[in-house]
């Protein structure tokens, strides 16, 4: 059985955070462009964003005016881009994310000149190495070709059934209602697909039972340190893998927690809830525990989880974890 990573994107109000993160969904493609009274919800505010962060959502963010925005070429796709980085770094988004610009259009293989104009004057604002792109199979496959994106995010509008293995991103075609706004659904297709927080890359083959106790960040602490401890603030955790390719042959990994002073009454120190392994067709539990059914378990400090197996062409895992001291994880090619 495989889950894929799924999110959002709105315009037409706002959902909130604790909606979002209660329906299952780990990110939202928020715009920072403005909407008018016809879309109240699609401009991207420091609120908002600091909700999603506190609710840990990930964010993606992207520009978008008019659809055809991009035939108007190389001085629209700077101007635009200057507006979407002061809008971005007013929210509090790193300056080191990519933005994704939209052609919401079915555009022809004959616009796609003035296309790669409007995105060299967005590349020339922001960096080439930030500039994404929003569009069917066609443009998507068009802008990475010629390189005039880094970043792309597919649609299936216009696309014909098709899916560009290069994506980052994929908005599906279908809608669900959160916290009573429409949204449409997205598929994260890779590890890192532009997201704020972003996901963190280590290297397999250094990190076979090297447990660096501050490698994954600590969670809040419980008010009762000596209650149960699938009772504590958990945080969602996604680790990418620096293996080309994903996982070749057998490879496994371990999860453990750091010392903290809080608990009294026995060793436990932090609690593992859920455990996936990434793959291009989606998440698999890297063991029943670990599981909503499965109800994770309680990890020891110091004691780490017995090692799990990864599937052919892992990329990372996604972790659901409570260790108010830090955690770390130990992964690397079994021998």
């Amino acid at each position: 059985m495989t889950v894929p990573l799924l999110g959002l994107d709105y315009a037409g109000g706002l959902p909130g955070g604790a909606a979002i993160a209660a329906g299952g969904y780990g990110f939202v493609c928020r715009y920072l462009s403005d909407g008018g009274s016809d879309l109240p919800g699609k401009l991207l505010t420091a609120g908002e964003y600091a909700d999603l962060q506190a609710h840990q959502v990930a964010v993606v963010v992207t520009w978008e005016t008019t659809s055809d925005r991009m035939l108007d070429g190389y001085t629209a796709g700077s101007d635009d881009a200057g507006l979407a980085e002061e809008t971005a770094q007013a929210v509090g988004h790193p300056a080191d994310r990519p933005i994704y610009f939209a052609c919401d259009f079915d555009a022809a293989a004959s616009d796609q000149a003035v296309i790669d104009e409007y995105l060299a004057g967005v590349a020339d604002v922001i960096g080439a190495e930030r500039t994404g792109v929003y569009g069917s199979y066609y443009v998507v496959q068009r802008c990475l070709d010629n390189e005039s994106a880094r970043w792309a995010w597919q649609t299936a509008a216009w696309s014909g059934g098709l899916t560009d293995s290069r994506a980052h991103l994929y908005q599906r075609g279908d809608t669900v209602t959160v916290g009573g706004v429409d949204c449409d659904v997205n598929e994260a297709l890779q590890i890192d697909f532009g997201q704020y927080p972003s996901p963190q890359i280590i290297p397999v083959d250094s990190h076979r039972k090297r447990h660096d106790m501050d490698q994954l960040p600590a969670t809040e602490p419980p008010a009762d340190p000596n209650s149960d401890p699938k009772t504590w603030p958990q945080r969602n955790y996604d680790v990418g893998f620096d293996v080309a390719g994903g996982w070749e042959g057998e490879c496994a990994g371990e999860f453990g927690v750091q010392e903290w002073g809080g608990r009294t009454t026995d060793g436990i120190r932090g609690y593992l809830a859920l455990a996936s392994w990434i793959t291009p067709n989606g998440l698999v539990p890297a063991a029943p525990v670990f599981t909503a059914a499965g109800g994770g378990a309680a990890i020891w400090d110091h004691q780490p989880t017995v090692s799990f197996g990864a599937p052919d062409g892992a990329t990372g895992i996604s972790l659901n974890y409570a260790a108010p001291g830090g955690a770390y994880l130990a992964t690397g090619r079994s021998t």
